[in-house]
């Protein structure tokens, strides 16, 4: 028998254990609703989700808009075109107009070829003013000369080959260019680089750029039968080697950009010749599209309203970054803009789209350039 101190103890203690119990459980219960309160709603957490997404979804389409390429492309021959082109940027860098491609040529006034001026009127004061007011825009600016074709037209033969004429592909034949399209310069005659460079050199620093178009569109005469030096050879390991030889000097010797048609690179026959000979190739140097560097971007052009456009996943498929290239037609531009849209949802080596403007009477009226105006909003 327990004495009553004994029993006194014991009950004290069993209390104590009872008081302490219930402060236990009254803690875990404040504990339970205060996170409870503290924790976001499920449905408050999922509109953040949700809002997160938007955010996220809205900055890459807003990415993806501001990364396309809308580009234009013109010639000019006079510091007055030049001039008209400088007063015409704020218009076109309203419209969205990012890229402007200038073919200058042999208009320019060459320092270190002196001998090719007879014609040429553009200098290097309104060359710079051009860059300058480009970049004030926000406007990439790649001045364009036509390399290896090109080096004729019509009756009237090039500076480079009127001049040098041991450096032309075909020397002494196809009197007054009667019977050919464009005359080539040889591309293994070791003296037509450095005269090329040269001239490369002087435009990418009189426009203050690092992007450069080389042309090299629709070259006929390539491996001709009486060149001493291509007779026999590979068209399309000719054509990559001018490619090659090009890309070195503006890439790699000079961190530029290249930038060049593609038509000598697509296989016509392996595209169901849905393109001509004028934008596809049909005189083997279509095989150098293997053989030269996929960091050049290619300018794809085709100015015919077609029910599709192959050649724009050719090229990306070989590897290569793609701007569409359009001309006067407004409906074969629209169609060939929806293809690149469509195109460039899947692959984003397709980079934009240039508007091509080859005999545009006026340089002043280039942003009313039709099929621009009419097909522009597609692009944004």
């Amino acid at each position: 028998m327990l004495d009553a101190s004994e029993r006194i103890i014991n009950r004290l203690i069993v209390l104590i254990l009872i008081i302490a119990f219930c402060c236990s459980f009254i803690a875990c219960e404040y504990g339970r609703e205060s996170a409870i309160a503290d924790s976001p709603d499920e449905n408050a957490l999922e509109t953040q989700v949700q809002e997160d997404k938007q955010i996220g979804d809205n900055a890459k389409e807003n990415s993806t808009k501001s990364d396309i390429v809308i580009g234009i492309h013109t010639m000019v021959f006079t510091d007055d075109d030049l001039e008209a082109l400088t007063g015409s940027l704020p218009q076109l860098a309203d419209m969205g107009i990012n890229l402007v491609i200038v073919e200058v040529g042999y208009y320019y006034q060459y320092e270190s070829h002196p001998e090719f001026g007879e014609e040429a009127d553009i200098s290097f004061t309104a060359a710079r003013r051009l860059s300058e007011k480009a970049k004030e825009l926000g406007i990439k600016i790649a001045p364009g000369f036509n390399c290896l074709g090109h080096q004729s037209w019509g009756r009237n033969t090039s500076p480079l080959l009127t001049v040098y004429p041991e450096l032309d592909e075909t020397p002494g034949k196809y009197k007054n260019n009667v019977g050919i399209y464009c005359r080539s310069w040889c591309p293994l005659n070791e003296d037509v680089n450095p005269i090329i460079f040269d001239l490369i050199d002087e435009l990418m620093d009189a426009f203050d750029t690092q992007a450069f178009h080389v042309g090299m569109d629709e070259v006929f005469i390539i491996g001709d039968e009486d060149c001493p030096r291509c007779s026999g050879r590979d068209a399309g390991e000719l054509f990559a080697k001018q490619v090659n030889d090009l890309y070195k000097h503006i890439v790699i010797e000079n961190g530029g950009e290249m930038y060049m048609w593609a038509d000598r690179l697509l296989d016509g026959a392996a595209l169901d010749d849905v393109y001509s000979e004028w934008e596809s190739s049909y005189n083997g140097t279509y095989t150098a599209i293997d053989l030269i560097p996929k960091d050049i971007i290619l300018c794809d052009w085709h100015y015919d309203a077609l029910e599709d456009y192959p050649s724009i996943d050719y090229l990306v498929n070989a590897g290569f970054r793609v701007l569409t290239a359009s001309w006067n037609d407004i409906d074969a531009t629209e169609k060939l803009i929806i293809k690149t849209m469509q195109s460039r949802q899947e692959n984003d080596r397709v980079l934009g789209h240039i508007y091509t403007t080859w005999e545009i009477s006026n340089i002043e009226d280039l942003a009313e350039w039709g099929p621009m105006g009419e097909t522009i909003d597609l692009l944004k």
